[in-house]
């Protein structure tokens, strides 16, 4: 592949170290810990590398010489895809067996990024019909790029629009909505941002329900007996214009915002 052995022989050598490949003579393949890695936590990885100019701007931010939101961003694709590897472990499957559970035909995800969830469903349901809002135009753009060289162009409808417009969407009636992590980003810009697009999204859609999954924010005090990866995802929530909050505090919204009947699972 004409890669540069002074700068692989090195690296292939330190995941060895590490555990992550297998050494045969002078070759390396993964190992378990290694292949793990690459299935399991590759949307983790995705994700912080979408976050890894806000590690790099650390000290300016500090001093006030750069604004997140203005100076740099997160990259949304990495972030975009690598949310969607993570969730489809386990969010995904939750999320499709309530669907078919309740036989919802047409479905629509706010904050779709690149249309990973909706195009999985699509795959598992061949009855159903999806839409998609999202923020961000090039994960939209790269979604729509995918679902045409899968087919899906018709059964599949991403626009990018920012969910706190939800009312400007063209829009049909629809059987349910989704949304995944992406709440705590509107809450960000107050209480009464999120409360306008709950109470908006309930006037427009009165009998679909609204299945959202958000990160429960513990104590530091409990993320200090646990520490893990909880602690990075809420620091760079916490320096990104992002709010997650704890469980109670997200009932509390959804009841002001009018929502009558709210399961919860943890």
């Amino acid at each position: 592949a004409n890669l540069e052995m002074t700068v692989l022989e090195p690296l292939c050598e330190a995941f060895y170290c590490l555990g992550m490949f297998e050494r045969n003579g002078s070759a390396y393949s993964l190992s378990d810990k290694g292949r793990d890695i690459v299935e399991v936590m590759r949307g983790w990885l995705e994700v912080c590398y979408g976050y890894s100019e806000v590690f790099h701007s650390l000290e300016p931010l500090m001093r006030k010489e750069k604004v997140y939101g203005k100076d740099f961003y997160r990259r949304s694709d990495f972030v975009a895809r690598g949310s969607g590897e993570m969730e489809n472990l386990l969010f995904f499957p939750m999320v499709n067996d309530i669907i078919i559970a309740n036989k919802y035909k047409r479905v629509l995800d706010l904050g779709c990024g690149d249309g990973t969830f909706l195009r999985m469903l699509c795959g598992l349901n061949p009855d159903v019909e999806c839409y998609g809002i999202d923020l961000a135009p090039q994960a939209v753009e790269e979604g729509n790029r995918v679902l045409k060289e899968m087919g899906l162009q018709e059964r599949v409808h991403l626009t990018a629009l920012d969910i706190s417009k939800i009312e400007e969407a063209p829009l049909p009636q629809i059987d349910a909505a989704t949304v995944f992590f992406v709440l705590h980003e509107l809450l960000f810009f107050g209480e009464d941002v999120l409360l306008n697009f709950l109470k908006n999204f309930r006037r427009l859609f009165p009998t679909a329900p609204l299945i959202a999954f958000e990160a429960v924010r513990p104590p530091a005090e409990e993320l200090r007996k646990h520490p893990g990866i909880s602690v990075y995802y809420f620091l760079y929530h916490d320096l990104t214009q992002q709010k997650p909050v704890d469980a109670q505090k997200w009932k509390e919204l959804f009841r002001a915002a009018g929502f009558q009947s709210i399961e919860e699972r943890q």
